[in-house]
């Protein structure tokens, strides 16, 4: 690929397009490995990726609970993540993880980047606390969902339970 576009740049054409539908070919074939690289030969090319590409490897390393891979991504290509789908991605991978700390900051700097996080973000600090069985931060996290106006769901009572079954405490739970 990199050599035709050697010959597609040489002959003057715009091979912008072409970079970023390979690197969109390799996100939908589910290939992390060639992506990775592809998005390493674009920056030196000094392409701009396409956000899917980006936004679904960033969610293949949420996933698979890698914290500080996200986190750089996250530096790396901020200005191609313009949904605040990144700091979902790092809620995600936080929670996971346990550090409820961690999580909370994230949805905090989401929202001074102007974007409004959802419930599934509120829900996955939930679980969180739910993984260390924090029932103070769970109850005050789930009463600040009910002030902003979020719909609790089968998640944010799942959490809820499970943060009271760690720790101990199925009183609080009923």
């Amino acid at each position: 690929v990199v050599t035709l576009l050697e010959l597609l740049r040489g002959s003057g054409m715009d091979v912008g397009l072409v970079y970023n539908e390979f690197a969109t070919t390799l996100a939908k074939a589910c290939d992390a490995p060639q992506l990775e690289a592809w998005l390493k030969v674009m920056e030196v090319a000094e392409q701009t990726p396409p956000e899917e590409a980006v936004l679904w490897l960033l969610g293949r390393h949420a996933k698979a609970g890698h914290v500080l891979h996200v986190r750089q991504m996250h530096e790396v290509y901020s200005s191609v993540l313009t949904r605040g789908r990144s700091y979902s991605a790092l809620i995600n991978v936080t929670s996971k993880a346990g550090d409820f700390v961690a999580a909370s900051g994230w949805l905090a700097k989401m929202k001074e980047a102007g974007y409004e996080p959802d419930v599934w973000d509120h829900n996955a600090i939930l679980g969180a606390c739910a993984k260390s069985g924090d029932v103070r931060a769970a109850s005050e996290w789930l009463e600040a969902m009910e002030e902003a106006g979020l719909p609790l769901d089968t998640y944010t009572f799942n959490h809820m339970l499970g943060v009271c079954s760690k720790a101990g405490n199925l009183e609080v739970a009923t």
